[in-house]
């Protein structure tokens, strides 16, 4: 499946479940709001869908989301980034 689909995907679920979401993050050339707009949305929703890029959190300090999803861990798409020790063992 496309990167940019996995975020859709997984909200289109929750909405279906009758979950309250807002997808967002680094998603598909402009298909999602913005993160701004993500926060300001009323009702506020009850789970954010949020794809991010290990660019993207490579500067992120307060950043804690509850669940978390590693994809695509193919050496082609790890790039320089920080992976800690134990995370990817073979």
């Amino acid at each position: 499946m496309e990167r940019p689909r996995r975020p859709f995907l997984l909200g289109h679920l929750l909405e279906t479940a009758g979950v309250r979401v807002g997808v967002g993050g680094n998603v598909g050339g402009g298909l999602a709001p913005a993160a701004s707009e993500l926060a300001l949305m009323e009702p506020a929703p009850d789970w954010y869908v949020l794809e991010m890029s290990s660019f993207q959190l490579s500067a992120i300090q307060s950043f804690r989301p509850d669940v978390g999803v590693l994809t695509n861990l193919s050496p082609d798409h790890l790039g320089p980034v920080f992976i800690p020790r134990g995370v990817l063992r073979g």
